[in-house]
């Protein structure tokens, strides 16, 4: 990141573009995995969106931080967009060097840190146990890698997590030029920009909260998806400009709002680490690919309005609702079959385990 700071040509922006990439990819589906090991199933969705909302929060305020260091234009003789790569950059490096000291390792080593007592580790670990009966260290092999990708469930969440990645994007990258299509300066549209991603925040935890509190997820997912859709819509037809920007408030809401909700959904449905690791790896490694989906589909040529940017994350949440009911009814019947003792085997091999709808 500090480095694009100081590029001077395409090839070494290309190519610093590329190993950060790279060295982040990692990042955010081994954070997922780890806040996974550490709770029940139905603390899962605030903890996780309380994890990534704040990045969501922070990015919505990342044009207002964007424009303020573009005034930084000409000191030290450095244009502003290179400001933003070194200011950003030196502040990711403080965090990282920080963060060292105070990410938490899985509940089993945590007592070995001294961030927890053996009693208090002892106490995590049985709540896992009681829960779904994964505490324990279960190390990935190949073989393992190999059975987990069989389980048609993880591919499922996977085309879930990219369909509902890609207008969370979409409205990250493009919500300042939509809204200065609607007659706004670039540093006005960049302000407006912030305050949909405020109202989504408090609308994906309080969405988390009841996810949690009832013990649902699919409803909950459902719910958010019919919210983008309606956005999208609005922000794509509606002539008015203030009921359009309106539509940017709902789209974003519902679609990040999901992003949590998903990530839940599944790691409530799937047990032992090796296979949370695994899913979590295949959920966020297709999150990305919406990413370029959104970049590819969002077209200069279709501003202001980007409709076919729009119906396509649109068609993108109505494939997320089709693959729901799939897997909800998929997880109903197995249900079923365990209530009535009818099971031909234990539902992801525990006996008494049941999906949660």
């Amino acid at each position: 990141m500090l480095g694009q700071g100081f590029v001077n040509s395409y090839e070494a922006l290309t190519a610093l573009r590329f190993l950060l990439g790279f060295f982040e990819a990692g990042f955010f589906p081994g954070c997922v995995y780890l806040i996974s090991c550490w709770y029940v199933r139905y603390e899962m969705q605030t903890r996780l969106a309380a994890f990534y909302l704040f990045s969501v929060l922070v990015g919505g305020f990342s044009s207002i931080l964007a424009y303020g260091l573009m005034q930084m234009e000409g000191l030290q003789g450095y244009l502003g967009w290179r400001w933003i790569f070194i200011i950003e950059g030196l502040i990711t490096q403080v965090v990282g060097i920080v963060s060292w000291f105070l990410i938490i390792d899985f509940p089993d080593k945590a007592q070995k840190t001294g961030f927890l007592t053996e009693r208090e580790a002892d106490f995590i670990k049985n709540r896992i146990e009681k829960d779904r009966a994964d505490a324990l260290n279960d190390p990935l092999t190949w073989a393992k890698f190999g059975e987990h990708l069989k389980d048609g469930k993880l591919w499922a969440f996977a085309f879930m997590f990219m369909s509902t990645t890609t207008p969370a994007y979409a409205f990250a990258y493009f919500s300042p030029a939509i809204i200065q299509g609607m007659g706004y300066s670039g540093g006005i549209a960049n302000l407006l920009s912030a305050p949909p991603v405020i109202f989504a925040v408090i609308s994906a935890y309080s969405f988390a909260l009841l996810g949690d509190k009832y013990r649902l997820r699919a409803p909950i997912i459902a719910a958010q998806c019919i919210i983008g859709i309606v956005g999208l819509m609005i922000t794509a037809y509606h002539p008015k400009s203030g009921v359009r920007y309106l539509g940017i408030f709902l789209g974003t809401a519902g679609c990040q709002g999901n992003i949590p909700a998903i990530l839940a959904y599944q790691s409530n449905n799937i047990r032992m680490q090796s296979k949370r690791s695994v899913g979590s790896a295949l959920q966020i490694g297709f999150g990305a690919i919406g990413g370029i989906i959104a970049s590819t589909t969002f077209r200069e040529v279709d501003a202001p309005k980007f409709v076919p940017g729009l119906w396509t994350t649109t068609g993108l949440q109505l494939l997320v609702l089709a693959l729901l009911a799939c897997t909800t009814f998929h997880f109903w019947r197995r249900n079923k079959h365990v209530d009535a003792g009818t099971a031909m085997k234990p539902i992801e091999g525990l006996e008494g385990f049941k999906y949660t709808l």
